[in-house]
C-alpha cells in the first residue's frame, strides 16, 4: 500500500472515530436524559424512534447503556489510531480492525434487535452502524499487510 493512501486512510479513520464518538456520546446523554413524552430526540430523522429504541430493555447490558459501550469503543479505536499516527506502529492496524469488527458485529446485532423485536429504528443508531462499518472496511485495508504476514506465518 502506498504511503499517501495509508496516510489519507488513517486521517479519515480519525475523523470517523471522532464522529462515531460524538454520536455515541450524544446517545449516552439521551439515555440518561430521556425526552419528555411526545418529544423526539434531537437529530433523529422524522419517523424515527430514537427515544423508543434508547429506552427499550435492550438499550442496557449488565446495567451499562449500549450507547456508553459504543462511546468507549470509539474512544479505544481513536486512541489506537493516534498511537499509529504518533508511533508509526504498523501492527496496531490489526487491533483497530479487530475492535472495529467486533463493534460492527455488535452494532449489527443491535440493529437486528431494533428491527425484529423493538420494531422501531433509531436513525442515530443507524448512523453509528454506518460509521463503524466504514471504520472496519478502511482499517482492513491498513491491517491487510500485517494480516497477510500472520496468515503466511501461521497458516501456510
Amino acid at each position: 500500500m502506498n504511503g499517501k493512501f495509508e496516510k489519507i486512510t488513517t486521517w479519515i479513520l480519525v475523523l470517523l472515530s471522532l464522529f462515531g464518538f460524538s454520536v455515541a456520546s450524544y446517545l449516552t446523554w439521551v439515555h440518561y436524559n430521556p425526552p419528555l413524552p411526545g418529544e423526539e430526540v434531537f437529530g433523529c430523522i422524522a419517523g424515527g424512534s430514537c427515544a423508543a429504541v434508547n429506552a427499550s430493555e435492550y438499550s442496557v447490558i449488565f446495567g451499562i447503556p449500549v450507547a456508553l459501550i459504543g462511546t468507549m469503543g470509539y474512544l479505544l479505536i481513536f486512541v489506537l489510531i493516534l498511537d499509529r499516527l504518533i508511533n508509526k506502529s504498523k501492527n496496531v492496524a490489526s487491533l483497530i480492525f479487530l475492535f472495529s469488527l467486533i463493534g460492527a458485529f455488535f452494532q449489527g446485532y443491535l440493529v437486528y434487535i431494533s428491527a425484529t423485536i423493538i420494531r422501531a429504528y433509531c436513525s442515530l443508531c443507524l448512523m453509528s452502524m454506518a460509521t463503524i462499518s466504514l471504520i472496519t472496511i478502511l482499517s482492513f485495508f491498513l491491517a491487510f499487510p500485517c494480516l497477510r504476514e500472520l496468515w503466511d506465518k501461521y497458516v501456510e
